[in-house]
């Protein structure tokens, strides 16, 4: 067998494999066994047919046929192995010669590859994280707040309290958004709606009077009235508590709240919310004492003093906050790997990456009613349009994903099953105080689906440390990959798809989502 390889533009590989006579005629001889067994041949018991009487029964061309789809299966992994072409899927058949000799030509598409570039150079600013009192003392009221004892009320509502109440809200855009979609009205953009046949009409756009919202829809919800030592960041909207003080319960009250043009959150700047409250009940809380006594009732005695539950405490949120810190600043190395990594992929890894957002945007969708064929009915748009849309966010997930893995890889970042074991332990001990549901919870992790997300967690934070590493300029020895790195991935997660796909997250640019698509369909 002689294996010829041709490397073609699109990243696919062409294997031209030339046999010789006397392999066609095997192949041939043992097709026209496989045929006799499958046929009534007159005279002859199935399978005991001689060849010739094979052949004039269903002609030469279609024992050739079969022996070329048997010599196709046998040689296709072979020519693979000694051609040394890492495929991306199954590959095809794609042309057939018999004279004077026979070739099988197969294309396949090759994996994707990646120089990664000098990757261990980039460095960007880096600041660590700080906790301080107000954040201890914030993380301490939460506690005094999960425990506080909950007991109907006959007064009026007061900050600090709980209320059942029925909430509806409106969000008045600022002017100059208002602007912005009447501009894309005039441009034939403004989104679809359907009439009472199901068809998509143009959807007429607002006023400037009428451009809201709905903003929130809640019947008989608890909400809780922050004080301002809670936090009135934790309102739907700053000032939401502050309005319901004094209402009693079957009391409703309409209001307005509006923020200023320059107001410091951006995402309120300029809006005003409309709502419409009703309270059904209220309810006083009442916290308990933070001191010794209440720091013993935190996970079960761990603490014996208030201090003690202060350090644990902070150290706790220092542990978190560090955690946050180095997931966004390792994505923003990330980011710049992946600008300077050159990588080549077949388009049918596109398709493959394409395919798979669509389906994740129909899952998204119907979890708000909606569908995919119903969003491509309201935007008329075909599926080839569709994909066509999504293939630029589609190639950017498919670069990042075959970045992170060859990262993951060139640094040699592994999981033990030493480290897999005692995070699985972690987890089950945090699970639950109870030691039988701990246990439960510890059977659940030794899942190998499960086990693998917990191993690709692994993987994913220690990719994340040693890209902060780099980006910090920190002093780190050069990485000698072993023959049995990858394999040892593997072992550990599975599959080191499933961390890249992880790791890629957070740096990856906003793609359209079902959100606009549900907004299109309430409109």
């Amino acid at each position: 067998m002689n294996i010829q390889v041709e490397h073609l533009d699109n990243h696919i590989a062409r294997l031209a494999v030339t046999l010789d006579a006397e392999r066609l005629l095997k192949a041939k001889e043992s097709a026209a066994r496989k045929i006799g067994q499958k046929v009534n041949i007159p005279g002859f018991r199935r399978g005991k047919a001689p060849y010739k009487i094979v052949a004039r029964f269903v002609g030469e061309a279609a024992i050739l046929e079969e022996a070329v789809e048997q010599l196709g299966n046998e040689l296709y992994p072979q020519a693979l192995k000694e051609s040394g072409v890492n495929p991306y899927g199954m590959g095809s058949l794609e042309d057939v010669t018999t004279d004077p000799t026979i070739q099988l030509i197969f294309t396949v598409a090759k994996q994707a590859t990646v120089e990664l570039g000098g990757y261990r150079t980039i460095r960007l600013p880096y600041e660590p994280p700080s906790i301080e009192d107000k954040d201890v003392n914030a993380a301490l009221n939460d506690l005094l707040d999960s425990r506080a004892l909950v007991e109907p009320a006959t007064r009026s509502a007061q900050l600090g309290d709980m209320i059942v109440a029925d909430v509806h809200g409106e969000v008045i855009h600022p002017e100059h958004e208002h602007d912005h979609n009447h501009d894309h009205a005039a441009e034939g953009d403004t989104p679809a709606e359907a009439n009472t046949e199901g068809e998509a009409e143009p959807k007429t756009p607002k006023s400037v009077e009428e451009r809201t919202e709905p903003f929130i829809d809640r019947e008989k919800q608890e909400f809780l009235l922050y004080t301002p030592e809670q936090g009135e960041d934790r309102d739907p909207v700053p000032g939401f508590s502050a309005q319901l003080v004094g209402l009693g319960a079957g009391e409703s009250k309409a209001f307005t709240i509006s923020f200023a043009e320059d107001h410091e959150d951006k995402a309120l700047a300029g809006h005003a919310f409309k709502f419409e409250v009703t309270i059904h009940e209220v309810k006083a809380r009442t916290l308990p004492t933070l001191n010794d006594a209440f720091a013993e009732t935190v996970l079960e005695g761990k603490y014996k003093t208030l201090l003690d539950l202060r350090i644990g405490v902070r150290k706790d949120l220092e542990t978190a906050a560090q955690r946050e810190v180095t997931r966004n600043y390792s994505s923003k190395v990330l980011a710049e790997a992946v600008k300077g990594a050159t990588v080549q992929y077949p388009e049918a890894m596109v398709e493959d990456y394409t395919s798979n957002l669509l389906r994740d945007l129909d899952e998204n969708l119907r979890r708000q009613n909606l569908s995919l064929a119903r969003l491509m009915q309201i935007q008329g748009k075909d599926e080839a349009a569709l994909r066509k849309e999504y293939r630029e966010t589609a190639v950017s997930r498919l670069i990042n994903d075959v970045v992170v893995k060859h990262l993951l890889e060139r640094e040699a970042i592994t999981v033990t099953p030493e480290a897999l074991t005692t995070r699985m332990d972690e987890m089950a001990s945090r699970f639950s105080s109870d030691e039988e549901q701990a246990k439960n919870f510890r059977r659940f992790l030794e899942q190998n689906e499960t086990k693998t997300a917990v191993a690709a967690d692994l993987l994913l934070e220690g990719l994340q440390e040693r890209l902060a590493a780099i980006g910090r300029g920190d002093d780190l020895p050069e990485v000698t990959l072993p023959a049995t790195a990858g394999s040892a991935v593997n072992e550990a997660a599975g599959d080191v798809a499933a961390a890249a796909e992880a790791a890629v997250e957070a740096s990856l640019p906003s793609e359209p989502s079902s959100a606009g698509a549900a907004e299109d369909q309430n409109a």
